[in-house]
Formats: C-alpha cells, sequence, structure tokens
C-alpha cells in the first residue's frame, strides 16, 4: 500500500491538513518498506480543480493507491472511485503524520523522513 496524507507541515509532528486539495504538503506513505515521503503540493493554489490535479499527481508520480484524509470534496471522490483508490476517512481533525503511522505501526523519526524539494 501506498497511500498519500495531507499535511500542513513538513514534519513528524505535522497536524493533518483539512482541505485535500488545497493541502501545501503531502506525506507519501509506503508501507510496505515503511518508508514516509513529504512532497509540497504543487496545486494547492489554484484557484479551482486543486483536487483533481494533486489526485493525478499523486497517482500517476508516486503511484498511490490509497488516499487517506479528514475529507475529500465531491470531485477527488468521483476519480478516486473512477482510479479505483482506496479511501480512510480519519474522523478526528486534531491527528498528526506521527499519530497515523503509530496506528500503521510504521517507525520512523523526524530524520529519516524524505524532503522533496518545493
Amino acid at each position: 500500500m501506498t497511500a498519500a496524507l495531507p499535511l500542513q507541515n513538513e514534519d513528524l509532528n505535522s497536524p493533518i491538513s483539512l482541505r485535500f486539495g488545497r493541502s501545501p504538503y503531502f506525506a507519501i506513505i509506503n508501507k510496505e518498506t515503511g518508508t514516509v515521503e513529504v512532497t509540497a503540493n504543487p496545486y494547492y493554489q489554484l484557484s479551482s480543480g486543486a483536487g483533481k490535479h494533486i489526485v493525478e499527481f499523486l497517482t500517476g508520480k508516486y503511484y498511490v493507491d490509497t488516499l487517506i484524509a479528514f475529507e475529500l470534496g465531491l470531485n477527488v471522490m468521483q476519480i478516486a472511485n473512477q482510479s479505483k483508490l482506496r479511501l480512510i476517512i480519519i474522523h478526528e481533525k486534531n491527528k498528526s503524520l506521527k499519530s497515523i503511522l503509530d496506528r500503521m505501526q510504521i517507525s520512523i523519526t523526524e530524520s529519516e523522513i524524505i524532503q522533496k524539494p518545493k
């Protein structure tokens, strides 16, 4: 499983971003290898269509097969369903990257997070 998780910041304690398409960063979590890569969202400032573009970006570049989010917009839901992506909805607003990794039983330190250039 390779999952994308929207983040407000680039660090391990970053809260989950509540707006998927407008999230400034995404954690790409590879469950099999236990690696985490954080990348900037190149579409978060678009006036429309950010969700569609970021899903295409995440699936095309990182081969994401799972989206983890607090909430997904209608366009993202439609694209995810068409692409047969797995959706995991988090029901608590105050979750962090670290808390999600703990639930996935992935142990990682701040220095092990791969940072992609902005």
